[in-house]
């Protein structure tokens, strides 16, 4: 049963993300044939599928043992709301701050505690993938509020 119910879960927070967080993605740039949706929709489309993969699977195969705990139970619930927040959060404040606060979240969540190491990955990671789809792929990510900041790059 807990696979269902995690299978269940990634496949519904997929379909919100395929249908709320894509969409709010601007289209009108593109570079050849690949435009800034194509990365999500790929994402979000292939974790629908193993969802409900995971979802359908015959019961007593690959029992999720680890959903036994009560801790582990309530560990998922805060990675799926944390998942769920950034959906929501995206199209708001854009990539870089949403990304910023769900590393930081999921740190948290996984037991780090020590400023020295969320700080320099939480804002290192959103700047260095931004750079990357902006410079290597030619995709503008969402800037948010950010706009003023990072028109210039």
């Amino acid at each position: 049963m807990p696979n269902r119910l995690f299978g269940v879960t990634i496949a519904a927070l997929s379909i919100l993300f395929l249908m709320y967080a894509v969409p709010t993605i601007d289209s009108d740039q593109g570079f050849f044939s690949v435009g800034p949706k194509l990365f999500p929709n790929i994402g979000g489309s292939l974790t629908l599928i193993f969802g409900l993969l995971i979802a359908l699977q015959k019961n007593g195969e690959t029992e999720t043992a680890a959903l036994q705990t009560k801790d582990a139970r309530v560990s998922l619930g805060l990675v799926l709301g944390i998942t769920l927040g950034f959906i929501l959060l995206l199209s708001q404040l854009g990539f870089l701050i949403s990304v910023f606060l769900t590393l930081a979240a999921f740190l948290v969540v996984f037991g780090e505690r020590r400023v020295r190491v969320i700080l320099p990955v939480a804002l290192g990671v959103p700047v260095v993938v931004h750079l990357i789809f902006l410079n290597l792929f030619a995709l503008e990510l969402p800037t948010g509020p950010l706009d003023f900041l990072l028109g210039g790059l």
